[in-house]
Order: C-alpha cells, then structure tokens, then sequence
C-alpha cells in the first residue's frame, strides 16, 4: 500500500522499467460420502456472460463502516477493513461478518465505537443482524478477520485481528445457541501491536490448530502529521512508521497458545526482519503435505515462508522469485489467494499491488520456483489506475477454468487534486479466464460491477446455495457490496465439506477432483483475500460433467482417501 507521498519518477525511468520487465518476461517465460443436500442447476442461454447483482439493501444488510477518519489522515485508517463468510451455526448457509472501524485516536471508551456486525443467513435471500446477542461486536478498529475451530468442538471460532488489541471469539456450539465468548487473554493471543491478517493453520501437523497474525507497523497519534501533495493533505507513506514482527501463536491443545514467533523463525533479526503485513495466504505450495505461509508486504519484498517439517519455517521468497515485481523492485502489496490458474496441479499466487504498479501473478514452477507471468498472462496495463486489495482465483461460470476478481479502492480521498491517472472510488475487476489467460470483462459483468467504490476485503463463497460463488465486499466509510451471482449457467459443479477426524474443519486438506479427463486442485483455508475469511466449502466447476470420476483427499495429517462417481450439482460431505 504505498503512497503518493514520494519523489514522483521521471517518464523515462518509467518507460525502462516498463521495458526491463518485458525482457525478463522474455527471458522467463477409500471412505463413505455422505450427501448433504441436492442445489438445483442454474440454466440459461448464455453460459459465457457474467452477471452479478448488488443485492445489500434487498437482503436487510444495513452495516455501515468507518475508517474513524477525522481528516487527520492517520495511517490505521487506510487499512479500513475486511470481512468473513462464516457458517458460525452449522445449519449449511453461510452467513456474514463485516468488521468495522473506530474514531481515531480511540476513545478510552470503546463503547462508542460502532460495532462488527453479524448478519445471520435466514436461507431465503435475506439476513437478519444477530450481533449483539452472539457477541461478536469486537469494538475497536478491528482490520482482518479468519476463522477455523481452534478448539475442535465442531464448530467455527473466530480471531480477529485490528488496532489496540486483537480478539479469539470462542464459539459456544448448539447448547448456548450459537453464541460467543471472547477468551482471548486467558487463552494467550492478546496483541496490543497494529495487526492487520489473521488465519488458522496446523503448521506442525498435531492435530491442533495454530494462529498467524499479520502486523504492520508502529502508530504515534501524537506526533503524527499529514503528508502534502500539491497542497492536498494525504497519508504519508507507509515507509515512515517503523514496521513490527508477524505473529505466530502454536496451540497446546488445552484452549491455550504459546507465542512461538521467534522460535519458529517467523520474527528473527535480520532475517527475515519485521516488515509491513498485510495478506495471508497459507498453502502447500511444494506438495509435500506442509503448509507454507505466503505474507503480502506493504513497501517491501513478500515472504514465502517454507515449512522446515520441524517446527521452523524459512524465508525463501526471493530464491523463489515470488518477492518482488518483474522490474526487480518492492511493491506495495496487500491481498493474496492461491490457485492452480493453468491446471498443472500446484498452486500460483494472485498479489494484488499498489496504484502504477502491475499486480503479480506468480506461476508455480515447481521445486519451489515462481515466475511472474502477469503481463503474458493478460493481466497488463488495466491494473495499473487501481490500488488492488481483495482478490480470488475462482470459477465464476463453472466451466472448470478459474476466473480472477480484484477488489480495488484508492485509500487517498484527494489523489484527482494532484494524479489525474486514478480516482479514489474506482471499479472492482472481474477477469475470464480461459485457454490459461485472463481476459477482463467488467463492463459486462452485471450491475454490481459497474459501481465505484473505495473497496478492500472480499470474501468469497456460494452465500444462496445456488451452486455458484458469490462476493460480499467491505467498502471503505460506505455500505457493504452483496454481489450475488447470476450468471445465466448450463456448466455442472461440484462442492465439498470435507470433515476430519482432529480437526473438524479439515484445515489444510487437498482435494483433486478429475472430470471429463481433467483434474482440478483446491485446499480448505482459513484467511486469505485481503484479511478475510472465504467460505470453507471447495467449489468445482466441471463444465458439461455429470460427476466427478476420481476424488482424491489428502488430510491435514498426511493420510489419503480416494471417492469415485460423485454425482454433479450437489454437496458432498466428505469424512476422514
């Protein structure tokens, strides 16, 4: 997330790195199933055209956010905040968390800040806001958010990471309603830092579910000054607020963690040294059934954190190619998701990156190597006016090819006083992907995608049941985006909870689904986007497919089950 806030360059310094970039580029190039429930298939004429629809006010959503902007122009603000898709009461729809704001400087009375909110999925296209009575206001300037059942009681808990102190929402099952309780002290996850990200994860692989915290940097309310540009007073740049060490917090599996930060390698000096956290992608990006960590740096290089198998992580993000932009240098990086793009079975990285600055696309080449493919790749200069957030490699249409949606919204309200090249309200960015390459189709995306707004977290998951992914936006100081997909469909999918038998979530599991002769790769996360948190179910789509052939799981502990003939147009329960 960088800033205006700096020695502008020179056109033709601009025009080398352009051209520098293109050269490198050149240079480069056996268990029972159990079936949940029957979804009907959505037909139409057209299975090509995208089509999704703002559906917030319909739906009974009247959230409203704040950064707590005063005109102050502190830099928490810019950060704003993300959102989570969670079933948070197991009844099979899946419901919404937005996260909120607060007055900057804080109050000494939280009280007075708005609260999240909790919008519960009454199944029929509506929501109704239970917050209060489930607990879940987290009041304070709450950021990020990621969900996954720490405790393993069969049901989803919640952390959520933000300014002035982070929250674990401990979910109280069926007995006591659905309700939560925050135990976030006694269960030794408190962090009074400036945390952005937050997901759970089985790093060490003993069945108990660990927690990473992405932190970005140090605030001083009382020295803290607007930076100018042309006289327009803006955020100064990130770069001038001291940076501070990730967190990773290791569960000792009797509802309690231990800061293992340090140890683990994740906060060592000088290496990999604290930097500015933002998004989280955790992913076995080596298929050697560890989760590696994948950390989206703001005015930074990246981390790409592989999994030592001995409790320990090590930083090889730049021998992997995947710190930096093609040009060699940092960018201001903020979300993150994982996903096969060219169906050779090992996850790529989307990275979404800062105004004049191209995001990443970052092919797996296998042995932990990555190259940057975002300009061959088609995702050019239609990047460039945006500051990108929230994103996700998905099958909007179901044709078994994945799609990419970007999330984008300048954080400087002022940047047409002295940039003419980007706006702050700006359009999010719906790319199809097919024949391996992405082509955007925003303007015909629907009428959701024709609003402009200053967007950041995105979330992603089926929220009608319909068989196909929808997208729940937190737009910066203005009403949320429900963009329900409508997409006139003959293509078949496929979806799967998978259950296992430590973690009930099944956290880390891979599934490959083949169909019609092709194979397809996703794995349950927690976190991901730009701090939010998708839903946990993984969606297929398999074109024409009847059924899925062959599906292969590979649990969160190493064991594989193998399941044939999985009908189409359904979700699957499929157990360890």
């Amino acid at each position: 997330m960088l800033t205006e806030n700096r020695p502008p360059q020179s056109g033709c310094v601009r025009t080398f790195k352009a051209s520098l970039a293109v050269l490198l580029l050149l240079l480069t190039t056996g268990c029972k199933e159990e079936v949940n429930k029957v979804r009907p298939v959505v037909r139409g004429k057209d299975a090509s055209s995208a089509r999704f629809i703002e559906k917030s006010a319909a739906a009974g959503i009247t959230f409203q956010h704040t950064d707590g902007s005063t005109g102050e122009y502190y830099i928490v603000e810019t950060l704003a905040s993300g959102v989570g898709l969670i079933d948070f009461n197991n009844d099979g729809h899946l419901d919404i968390y937005f996260l909120n704001g607060c007055p900057l400087p804080p109050p000494e009375d939280l009280a007075s800040c708005p609260p999240n909110a909790l919008y519960r999925n009454r199944g029929d296209g509506t929501f109704e806001d239970v917050t209060r009575q489930k607990g879940l206001e987290a009041r304070g300037f709450s950021i990020g958010c990621g969900a996954g059942d720490y405790d393993s009681d069969g049901d989803l808990d919640v952390y959520v990471a933000g300014f002035g102190g982070n929250h674990l929402y401990r979910n109280n099952g069926a007995k006591e309603g659905f309700s939560f309780t925050e135990v976030t002290s006694e269960a030794g996850v408190d962090d009074t830092r400036f945390s952005a990200g937050a997901c759970f994860l089985d790093y060490d692989r003993d069945g108990h579910l660990d927690l990473y915290v992405s932190n970005y940097c140090e605030v001083d309310f009382v020295s803290s000054k607007p930076c100018f540009n042309n006289n327009a007073p803006g955020y100064c740049a990130p770069g001038q607020y001291t940076p501070v060490h990730d967190s990773l917090f290791r569960n000792n599996g009797d509802g309690t963690f231990e800061d293992v930060s340090k140890r683990s390698g994740i906060a060592r000096d000088p290496e990999p040294g604290p930097k500015w956290g933002m998004g989280i992608a955790v992913c076995d990006f080596n298929n050697d059934g560890w989760p590696d960590i994948y950390l989206a740096n703001d005015v930074s290089d990246n981390f790409l954190f592989e999994n030592q198998k001995d409790g320990t992580f090590k930083n090889i993000a730049t021998e992997a190619m995947a710190a930096v932009g093609l040009d060699g240098a940092e960018q201001g990086s903020m979300g993150v998701d994982a996903g096969d793009f060219d169906g050779d079975g090992s996850f790529d990285l989307i990275v979404t990156n800062y105004h004049k600055q191209l995001n990443a696309l970052y092919h797996n080449e296998g042995k932990f190597g990555f190259s940057d493919q975002a300009l061959s790749r088609g995702l050019g200069d239609s990047t460039l006016p945006m500051v990108g957030w929230g994103t996700r490699l998905l099958d909007y249409d179901n044709d078994g090819q994945l799609d990419l949606f970007i999330a984008n919204g300048h954080l400087e309200d002022q940047i047409d006083r002295y940039d003419q090249s980007s706006e702050y309200r700006q359009r999010n960015q719906l790319y199809r992907g097919e024949n391996k390459r992405f082509t955007e189709i925003t303007n015909g995306g629907g009428s959701g995608l024709r609003e402009k707004l200053s967007s950041r977290g995105a979330a992603f998951g089926d929220i009608d049941n319909d068989g196909d992914i929808d997208i729940v936006i937190c737009n910066s100081r203005e009403r949320p985006s429900l963009l329900i997909n409508e997409t006139p469909n003959k293509n078949t999918w496929l979806s799967l909870k998978l259950k296992g038998k430590k973690d009930p979530y099944a956290l880390g599991a891979r599934a490959s689904v083949t169909a019609a002769g092709r194979t397809q790769v996703a794995e349950v996360r927690s976190g991901g986007s730009y701090v939010c948190q998708n839903d946990l179910r993984l969606h297929f789509g398999l074109a024409g497919s009847k059924k899925a052939e062959k599906i292969i799981i590979r649990w969160p502990g190493g064991n594989s089950s193998t399941f044939e003939n999985l009908e189409a147009n359904r979700e699957h329960l499929l157990e360890e």
